[in-house]
Order: structure tokens, then sequence, then C-alpha cells
């Protein structure tokens, strides 16, 4: 029984550490801020890291709180729209990537719209960070 409780208290801290950071919780401190301010914040408070180039986020920031939603869930609604995407590499490194299959798809719907005819209308969501 005591082996089987120190296998128990030397693993669970190897379990809690395994967590992908992307399943993390936001606490709402994010709203107002660039995304790289707070992928900045992140790498601090963790042993999280994320690579990206700057110039492709240097314009999204977090217009809203996303208190108790997954990092995860926060970053692929900010990335609605663009041609980025990010990848989980390890459960503490993540890659912000552009996806130009994204580009693709927008410009090949925008294209059939035109040819059928139908009205396109632009809609912009949220602000850009001009900062």
């Amino acid at each position: 029984m005591r082996k089987i409780l120190l296998l128990l208290v030397f693993c669970t801290p190897l379990a809690l550490r395994a967590q992908d950071i992307l399943d993390s919780k936001l606490d709402g401190t994010e709203q107002g801020k660039s995304l790289s301010a707070v992928l900045e914040e992140i790498e601090k408070k963790n042993t999280a890291r994320f690579y990206f180039i700057k110039e492709w986020i240097e314009p999204i920031s977090f217009q809203q709180s996303y208190q108790g939603q997954t990092l995860a869930a926060a970053m692929e609604n900010l990335f609605i729209g663009t041609d980025l995407s990010f990848i989980s590499m390890y459960p503490h490194a993540v890659v912000i990537v552009k996806d130009p299959t994204q580009a693709i798809l927008r410009k090949k719907a925008i294209a059939v719209a035109i040819s059928e005819q139908k009205k396109i209308i632009p809609f912009i969501f949220g602000e850009i960070n001009n900062s």
C-alpha cells in the first residue's frame, strides 16, 4: 500500500505538468491586450513556449474577455478570417503558422459569389491594434 501511495505522489506532478498549454483556462485579464503580449505573459508564468512571427500577430488583440475559456478556443476565435492557425507540438510548445488553404478557400468562395452575381458585403470583426 505504501508503494502505491508513493507512486501516486511522484506521478501526480508529472501528469499535471503534461497538460497541454492550449487547454489552460484564461482568467479575463487578457482583454484589451495584444495576442503577442498575452502569449509572452503565459510564457513567463508557465514553462510554455510559443513560436510565431511577430508581424503576423501584431494586429490581433483581445477585444473581449475570454475568461473561463481555453487558450485554444480563444486563439481559434481570434484567427477567424485570417490565414493563421496553430499547431501544438508538445504539451508546452505551440507554433503559429500561416495556413494558405484558408486564403485559397476564401478567394474561391468570393470568385463563386462574383460569378453567380451575388452581393458581397465585407465585415470587419474586432479592431486592428495600431499601437
